[in-house]
């Protein structure tokens, strides 16, 4: 029994011992992927060395000094860390330091989270991509019945619905204090034609805005409820808002527009772009964030707010467009030999574009608390540009700045020389007024063809016009341009009311 015993001990003690060792083994297999994990982070922190920081910031604040833009935060993540998050400028006119912490409107970068919110929501079975719109919105149509009952989520994320850009809005706080005036717009839509066949491309606010009013119809939640529940707040993005209402209490970087070439504080208006469109506001700090986010497979630490194959689906080219393809709430192109993901916002007051590059697992992101129409239009693209130009930085590319278009100023001054055409012509019509009262006596004609044209340039830009376009929403993206032609017309309005007044007292005086 002794024997016995003695014997049972030494095997309890030998499996206590090897027990032991596997323990060991564990702990010291644990702190390798630790200390593997740590020298990750630590040559992800360290990715960007001094020379190229510096470069970076060198062409920050030069392109801020040419193209007179106040502040701008940028992110650049790389992996699945913020290696950079630092503002540049002034956030408002009392001189504010712009911060990482501070919110800024990002516009159609909006549109990515719109997709995500949508591809969530197909991974659960509550919607899917290839369901016609009007299953989850009995009451959607367009002019045509056939497209009508066509068009569907799919068609709506890639922008192949054919659906117009834009949906005017009144300018009206009730825009986006309504609930129901989203889908109040939107059917709007059953007297549009398409503007494209139903599957080409043609870029379309109005259809991710008919996606947020999906989003609300199946969940119960307005659109920027379900955001902040289901990808806020999984992210830790607590700088991130649905609406400008929201985001005030957050103090928002100021944002400006441009009068004659100089950015002037200007307040957002009241009415939200959208939903689902644009619309949200978020810090770059939260925005690097989501970028880890896109760039990990939907995840960013132990939160995932999509499966690396609904993610994946997202960024898929899906349709061909000029420079690339779109995908779903993001542009697809190819730049020396690289993959690039990326898409610009745009709003009133505010500029913002986010870059990935995924096989460098890079991504930057650019917020700027101004925009300016009137260069884009002129085909200066260096304010969408810039998160571009830090990519290239960081993959030590040749830095080709977009080219600055001269008909920038050639807008300008065309529009200049409109105002002093006028000035002139009523400058000269009053020296020789004297010469020209016998004239006004004998006959109308002498002054009816220049009294016609007058009348006609006023009834053109004060009742054409607003005919044409949102003037509302025109002064807010080009104020100068917009505050000279109705300048021009009430100038030619009032030329013609004096001119007619002269030719009344010439013929009374008789």
């Amino acid at each position: 029994m002794i024997a016995k015993s003695s014997s049972s001990k030494h095997s309890m003690w030998a499996g206590r011992g090897a027990n032991v060792r596997y323990y060991r083994w564990l702990c010291l297999l644990a702190l390798i992927g630790m200390l593997l994990a740590l020298s990750q982070r630590a040559v992800a922190a360290q990715s960007i060395d001094e020379q190229t920081l510096s470069g970076i910031d060198a062409y920050i604040n030069r392109q801020m000094d040419d193209l007179r833009i106040p502040g701008l935060a940028l992110a650049i993540v790389h992996g699945d860390q913020i290696v950079v998050a630092k503002g540049y400028g002034i956030a408002n006119p009392q001189g504010v330091v712009v911060t990482p912490q501070m919110l800024f409107s990002i516009g159609s970068l909006t549109k990515s989270f719109t997709a995500i919110a949508i591809m969530q929501l197909v991974e659960d079975g509550t919607l899917e991509l290839d369901a016609p719109v009007q299953r989850y919105l009995p009451w959607f149509q367009v002019a045509d019945p056939v497209a009508s009952a066509s068009i569907t989520l799919r068609h709506l994320v890639t922008h192949t619905s054919g659906l117009p850009r834009d949906l005017e809005s009144s300018g009206k706080a009730e825009d986006a204090t309504n609930p129901l005036r989203l889908e109040q717009r939107l059917r709007e839509l059953n007297a549009m034609p398409l503007e494209v066949a139903l599957g080409s491309y043609s870029y379309s606010n109005a259809g991710y805005m008919l996606l947020a009013m999906i989003i609300q119809q199946v969940t119960g939640q307005s659109y920027e409820a379900y955001l902040t529940t289901h990808v806020f707040e999984p992210l830790g993005m607590s700088q991130s808002f649905g609406s400008i209402d929201a985001a005030r209490q957050a103090q928002p970087a100021t944002g400006y527009r441009y009068w004659f070439g100089q950015p002037v504080a200007a307040a957002e208006p009241a009415y939200r772009s959208g939903p689902g469109n644009g619309g949200l506001y978020a810090s770059v700090n939260d925005m690097g964030r989501y970028l880890i986010a896109q760039l990990n497979q939907g995840r960013l630490g132990n939160a995932a707010i999509l499966s690396p194959a609904g993610m994946a689906t997202l960024h898929q080219p899906a349709v061909e467009r000029a420079g690339g393809w779109y995908a779903m709430g993001w542009g697809v192109s190819q730049t020396n030999g690289r993959t690039l993901l990326s898409h610009s916002g745009q709003t009133y007051n505010y500029f913002a574009r986010m870059v990935l590059v995924p096989e460098q697992a890079w991504g930057v992101v650019v917020l700027q608390n101004s925009q300016y129409t009137v260069r884009l239009l002129a085909g200066d693209l260096r304010q969408d540009a810039l998160a571009d130009g830090v990519v290239s930085i960081l993959l030590g590319e040749t830095l080709v700045d977009p080219p600055s278009s001269s008909m920038f100023w050639l807008i300008y001054a065309g529009f200049g020389l409109l105002i002093v055409v006028q000035l002139a012509g009523i400058v000269r019509a009053s020296r020789i007024r004297r010469r020209t009262q016998p004239a006004m006596r004998r006959s109308w004609w002498r002054i009816g063809l220049p009294l016609a044209g007058n009348l006609l340039w006023a009834g053109l830009m004060l009742l054409g016009l607003p005919a044409v376009v949102n003037l509302t929403e025109v002064g807010y993206q080009i104020p100068d341009l917009t505050a000279i032609l109705l300048a021009s017309g009430g100038l030619a309005l009032g030329w013609s009311i004096i001119r007619i007044m002269w030719v009344v007292r010439a013929n009374t005086n008789l």
